[in-house]
């Protein structure tokens, strides 16, 4: 890239580190970062033909293809929603996906210096866990009283962010965390291996702090996954299989607030089951499915519509077939069965696609033994906690998850050579049972 263009490329990566900073700390701001990238980006793709040349080369990325099937989707569904401006909010919200996604993974490599992706990457993923930690500071000020009035009060929620979306969020920041303190190249320095290390203990507390089952229950999955990878003996993985349900199960036995937080699930099964119509977490959930289920049994192809969730549960109420409380929600707390519902069987092939894309490459990226293997370490567990979490909410309808998702992605699974290492794998392989066998 010519010097005129790698100034711009350093301009704009500065603005990419400023994005992920921001990302948990301010919705708006983060926005207006977004539009000035692209319109820089774009202008200075007019006028200089490299920039706009190496743009045109990175722009197919593993995930394009996969998040534009995905946004498109619902860009049919609103041709059968009744409520278009609430569809339009909906496609809106989730082509985000789509525009961070191409931002990160498009412009972070302009520069075309092979030598210095790793490090590129390892720096946006920093700026992302230097933003939560921030926002992590906060909670910890708020829950002792240092900030606001909410002294010692649960669930923590700084800022005003919802629990549910402080936990998860701070669920992505622990497993970007430890993968940098395992294989970042920024693990040999002293001080900043004793921040991030720093960070895994508050983002703990703060998951814990926030009450959040959604997030534990991703975590009780990615954990186990995380160590199944990283230990390549078994007794190796055992043995931490064996912390791991011990410490759950003191925490469980002697912290009130997690023991009261899981009896508390199966209070609301068996109340759901003596009274149906009875606000509780659960059951208002185990609701919230019934009415998506029906919406999908009535157009399982396209679903309702994109736009339509909340106007056909409204119709639902009207009609006394399910309880007034459902009104409260704008989604069913769970991302597969609101894809069935408002898109159909189409929208929950294209939402399965974009996982199934993530999991198949980041299940080679961990496999690496190069430098690269960060990457998968980061995508694999966060893909899956979306998946498990998104069980019980629907995390990829919620602006600063879903953007969040998209921007770790981003950096995570976009083109490299890490094809050319497993190829050359597998020659070694060939090679060896040639020999052995007495092959040519």
């Amino acid at each position: 890239m010519k010097n005129t263009s790698a100034a711009h490329y350093k301009f704009i990566f500065a603005f990419l580190l400023l994005f992920g900073l921001s990302l948990p700390l301010s919705k708006s701001f983060n926005s207006i970062l977004m539009g000035l990238v692209y319109i820089y980006s774009l202008s200075i793709a007019f006028f200089f033909r490299d920039f706009r040349k190496a743009i045109a080369g990175s722009i197919n990325q593993p995930l394009t293809i996969p998040i534009i099937l995905y946004v498109l989707v619902s860009v049919l569904g609103l041709f059968i929603s009744e409520d278009l401006l609430e569809g339009v909010r909906r496609v809106k919200t989730i082509s985000n996906l789509f525009l961070i996604y191409l931002m990160v993974s498009t412009l972070m490599d302009l520069n075309q210096d092979a030598s210095s992706r790793f490090k590129r990457g390892e720096q946006l993923l920093l700026s992302l866990l230097a933003g939560l930690f921030v926002f992590d500071l906060i909670g910890l000020f708020t829950y002792f009283g240092v900030i606001g009035n909410r002294a010692y009060m649960l669930p923590l929620s700084p800022l005003g962010v919802h629990h549910i979306w402080f936990a998860n969020l701070n669920a992505v920041g622990l497993y970007t965390a430890a993968s940098l303190l395992l294989f970042s190249s920024y693990r040999r320095i002293p001080l900043l291996k004793i921040v991030i290390a720093s960070f895994i203990i508050i983002g703990s507390i703060s998951i814990l702090l926030s009450t959040s089952r959604t997030a534990w229950l991703g975590l009780a999955v990615v954990v186990p996954l995380f160590a199944f990878f990283l230990f390549k003996k078994k007794e190796h993985f055992l043995i931490s299989m064996l912390f791991l349900i011990s410490a759950a199960l003191l925490l469980y036995l002697f912290n009130s607030t997690v023991h009261n937080r899981v009896a508390q699930i199966f209070s609301d099964i068996s109340r759901f089951y003596s009274d149906s119509t009875a606000q509780t977490s659960v059951g208002g959930r185990f609701m919230m499915w019934k009415a998506s289920w029906k919406m999908f049994l009535s157009n399982p192809l396209f679903g309702v519509g994109t736009g339509d969730y909340i106007s056909t549960v409204s119709r639902y109420v009207e009609s006394g077939e399910f309880p007034g409380y459902l009104l409260e929600f704008n989604q069913p707390h769970n991302i597969f069965i609101f894809a069935l519902a408002t898109n159909g069987l189409l929208g929950l092939a294209a939402l399965l696609f974009v996982f199934y894309s993530i999991l198949k490459l980041s299940k080679k990226q961990v496999k690496l033994n190069s430098e690269e293997r960060l990457f998968g370490f980061v995508a694999l567990p966060v893909a899956v906690h979306f998946m498990v979490a998104g069980l019980a909410d629907s995390l990829l309808h919620i602006h600063v998850l879903l953007c969040t998702f998209a921007f770790v992605m981003g950096v995570c699974v976009r083109r490299s050579d890490y094809g050319e290492e497993m190829k050359a794998k597998k020659m070694l392989n060939l090679n060896w049972v040639s020999k052995k066998y007495g092959g040519p």
